[in-house]
């Protein structure tokens, strides 16, 4: 059981390594999808909170007739 936990946390360690070495060319994109979900989640968000303004206003859901 410990030598499965060494495995993953050496296998984490080393994803996150190049994941910091590597940065440098994801950013880009990483930013670009920053941008696009900075614009749409306030859409999501008034989305959501309109469903669920709906949905409280229409009550609890019936149980279906057997």
């Amino acid at each position: 059981m410990a030598d499965r936990i060494e495995t993953a946390t050496t296998q984490t360690t080393n994803a996150i390594a190049v994941a910091g070495v590597t940065s440098a060319a994801w950013l880009p994109s990483l930013k670009s999808a920053s941008e696009v979900a900075g614009m749409l989640m306030p859409i999501f968000g008034v989305i959501w909170l309109v469903v669920q303004i709906v949905r409280a206003l229409a009550g609890p859901a019936k149980p279906p007739k057997v």
